[in-house]
């Protein structure tokens, strides 16, 4: 499939990175790094069954394609990602949603400020895929989260997202070992807050881009 032509993975492959311009991270093809933590094997596995109705990078003009892979394939390579990243395959027995637990209208709303004071929507803000186009700071729509990244992975990514993917675009918000940069919002307390910005993730839908 020459996965690697595009994508980095286990520290190789990317050759293509090497033809593109430096200062336009956001069109390199992903990394594959950390793709076991963030997504969902549900998630994945319909997007390799069909990339194209799975779209989340959606600046992009050209897509991966679609090998037309068998269930076993897919399950494979799903599989693969989970084993390798040492997440469960292919549910996460302990999530809130398995045990129905509910995030507190508090958490929640402490989420959105979080969200606002933290200035995500400078990147994450919809957009029509011809703005997103000229712009260097486009991030994928956090609309997506909820369906397409793991409850647990996705506190692991906003803990420190260079450690689950390194060289990502997406700044450590929450640097070990330091105070909280919005001391005035759970007290300042740092599980608490990125805690609250998944919960607010959990149930976001993003007004349509115009």
């Amino acid at each position: 499939m020459n996965c690697m032509v595009g994508h980095i993975n286990e520290g190789h492959g990317g050759a293509i990175r090497r033809m593109m311009d430096e200062d336009q991270t956001y069109l390199f093809p992903p990394s594959l790094h950390g793709v076991g933590i963030k997504a969902r094997p549900g998630w994945l596995q319909a997007f390799l069954r069909n990339p194209g109705n799975h779209v989340y990078r959606y600046w992009l003009q050209s897509r991966m394609p679609t090998y037309s892979l068998s269930d076993d394939q897919i399950n494979t390579l799903t599989q693969y990602f989970a084993l390798r990243d040492k997440q469960p395959y292919p549910f996460e027995a302990d999530t809130t949603e398995a045990v129905g637990v509910v995030p507190s209208k508090e958490s929640i709303a402490a989420g959105e400020k979080i969200i606002a004071q933290a200035k995500c929507l400078i990147c994450h803000a919809p957009r029509t895929p011809e703005q997103a186009a000229k712009e260097s700071n486009t991030a994928v729509n956090l609309s997506g989260v909820k369906s397409r990244m793991r409850p647990k992975g996705l506190i692991t990514w906003l803990r420190k997202p260079s450690s689950v993917t390194p060289g990502v675009n997406m700044p450590d918000f929450w640097p070990e070992g330091q105070p909280s940069p919005l001391p005035g919002i759970l007290d300042g307390d740092r599980e608490k807050q990125i805690q609250a910005v998944a919960d607010y993730l959990s149930v976001y839908q993003a007004a349509p881009a115009r």
